[in-house]
């Protein structure tokens, strides 16, 4: 077997298994681990082709419409 790093390791066995990837981040939702949550996060997200999220707005943003009418 090939050398792989862990997370692309993590990310193809997740592509492989979907039901065990939404398992996954129940389990850690039910435990509260917010580095777990990110790490297994990350790792869904290149099992399926996610974009990147960035709590940081842009400057290209548009603006948010959260609480005006």
């Amino acid at each position: 077997m090939k050398d792989q790093p862990h997370n692309d390791a993590m990310a193809s066995i997740f592509r492989e298994d979907p039901t065990l990837a939404a398992a996954t981040l129940d389990t850690i939702l039910a435990d509260g681990d917010q580095g777990e949550l990110l790490v297994a996060v990350r790792q869904i997200n290149m099992a399926f082709g996610g974009t990147s999220v960035s709590a940081t707005p842009r400057s290209d943003d548009p603006p948010s419409s959260v609480g005006s009418t």
